[in-house]
């Protein structure tokens, strides 16, 4: 009698599961909790700091879904939610209409070249607004309005703000430290054209004084270790750099004209040598009446030579760079016509390098009583290997001292 009153139990008791309730005998289920619940919940909109409140009605609805009654009961409640359309739009309107809603204004370029940036407007993407508080709402109870601000697209305003970012960025930057700024060179904004103008004759002095701060030729005085007479100093010459200002000139125009950028800049050169001595150089002591060639900074070849008159026939000292080489050439001069089989040029005025088969013997005094007319003697035999080896390189520098 027992166990039968136990099997009624079971099979009239309510199980529960939650608000759902399962009746296993008459194998149904009833769904105890309500189908509908409706709250209100308090949605903040905050505008500038300023934050206002309004009401909206959330509706809750319950649904049962995936019932399985049997062997064993299984179940899952599906939750929706919906908000009163209508509160939310209502209070949307509200907080547009708190402030005058205006557009932004697009930026512009003073005559100065002064950029002012666009203005942004306080127009609300009030679609973008609602969608949102009706997807987040009450999860999430409050939003900004200046985050719904609209973006207006304003491409001449960035055309003009990055013709700005052109201009403050366009100078010439030369390899001496030098610079010449477009921003300095009274720009000028011509509206008609959309357009930057410089003043052309700021830019060609600055150009012509840079320019000619590279040129260096027989100005400096270089400290040289040579062979025999240790640090000595050597000025003059034709060795260094001679600008072509006024092709540097226009150069420098152009660049900041195009608002570009031009980085280590060297100026145009009618010469260029290079600012420090090489190592592959041909040394010439006067003193000691020796020539020296080096190469990669060591000693291939020297001899003895023959140097100008002293007093009144000096052969000038300096560095300087082999400027031509000749064969079978005739050297004229007041009073001489000379052949000589190889010739490398040193001065614009005739001296240079040179075999000199007239004479028997070289260095030592010779050049004090029975000196050349300038140029450096040398004997036929080293003249030859020297000029040979000269044509393998490029603007030879000659240290004369």
């Amino acid at each position: 009698m027992l166990s039968i009153l136990l099997l009624c139990c079971m099979l009239y008791a309510a199980v529960y599961f939650g608000g759902i309730r399962y009746y296993p005998a008459a194998n149904t289920v009833l769904n105890t909790a309500p189908a509908v619940k409706d709250t209100t919940s308090v949605l903040v909109l905050t505008e500038d700091g300023i934050a206002r409140d309004y009401d909206v009605k959330v509706t809750e609805k319950y649904t049962l879904e995936g019932v399985t009654p049997s062997p064993v009961f299984s179940g899952t409640i599906q939750k929706t939610r919906t908000l009163d359309e209508e509160a939310v739009k209502s209070a949307v309107d509200d907080i547009l209409s708190s402030v005058e809603r205006k557009g932004g204004t697009p930026g512009y370029i003073t005559h100065d070249c002064k950029y002012i940036p666009p203005q942004k407007g306080n127009l609300v993407d009030k679609d973008r607004l609602q969608a949102d508080i009706m997807s987040d709402f009450p999860d999430k109870s409050g939003y900004d309005v200046n985050d719904y601000y609209i973006e207006e697209e304003d491409d001449d305003s960035k055309r003009l703000e990055e013709l700005i970012d052109a201009l403050e960025a366009s100078q010439i930057t030369y390899s001496n430290g030098k610079t010449i700024k477009a921003s300095e060179m009274d720009p000028v904004y011509i509206r008609s054209l959309a357009s930057v103008s410089l003043n052309s004759t700021k830019i060609r002095d600055a150009a012509m004084d840079i320019s000619l701060s590279y040129d260096d030729i027989g100005k400096k005085t270089v400290q040289f270790d040579s062979t025999l007479r240790g640090i000595v100093d050597v000025s003059g010459g034709t060795w260094g750099t001679l600008t072509d200002t006024e092709a540097e000139m226009d150069a420098a125009e152009e660049i900041l004209d195009s608002l570009e950028v031009s980085e280590n800049r060297i100026p145009v050169c009618r010469q260029y040598l290079t600012f420090d001595l090489p190592d592959t150089y041909i040394e010439v002591d006067k003193e000691n009446q020796r020539v020296f060639v080096y190469e990669n900074g060591r000693l291939i070849m020297s001899c003895d030579c023959v140097t100008g008159r002293v007093p009144d026939r000096k052969t000038p000292s300096g560095i300087f760079f082999i400027s031509e080489c000749a064969k079978n050439k005739t050297l004229r001069g007041p009073g001489y016509a000379s052949f000589v089989n190889r010739w490398m040029r040193l001065t614009n005025s005739g001296i240079g390098l040179h075999d000199a088969t007239w004479r028997r013997s070289f260095g030592g005094s010779i050049y004090m009583h029975d000196g050349s007319h300038g140029c450096i003697n040398l004997p036929k035999d080293f003249a030859y290997e020297l000029y040979d080896w000269v044509q393998t390189k490029e603007n030879l520098c000659t240290i004369v001292f």
